[in-house]
């Protein structure tokens, strides 16, 4: 069962379809750096210091934690992953920026892909592979 009702679904289609696929294959996400930041307290990101890196791994320290996003209308454009890097079963909650909007429950192991188009935040689930080579 999705989290998305159809409609919203279809519109994060649109919206990946139509604004990131060329930069994702142009720019990609692989060879930037990351950012590790272990979480003291619930956080809210900053433009500035936790979205100059695309990837932003968090230790939520022995606790779960809350992250909440900057406002919608300064990150257009803006896709990046967030990672819980817990040593323990710890979750992650990415909130919008006036906190009440839950965008993703991040549990260890786990990554959520997070993308702003100026008026919504979108966040999708990322779960680490078990498949080895």
């Amino acid at each position: 069962m999705s989290f998305l009702s159809s409609r919203s679904r279809n519109s994060l289609k649109r919206f990946v379809r139509n604004r990131f696929v060329a930069r994702l294959i142009i720019r990609g996400l692989v060879g930037d750096r990351h950012l590790d930041v272990t979480l003291s307290g619930d956080t809210t990101l900053t433009k500035r210091t936790h979205f100059s890196h695309r990837i932003v791994r968090h230790d939520p320290d022995g606790t779960d934690r809350v992250l909440t996003l900057p406002a919608e209308a300064d990150m257009d454009g803006y896709m990046g992953i967030v990672v819980n890097a817990a040593s323990a079963s710890k979750k992650l909650t990415v909130k919008e920026d006036a906190g009440s909007d839950t965008i993703a429950e991040v549990t260890q192991n786990e990554a959520c892909l997070l993308a702003g188009d100026g008026t919504n935040w979108w966040g999708i689930i990322l779960a680490k592979s078990g498949i080895t080579s």
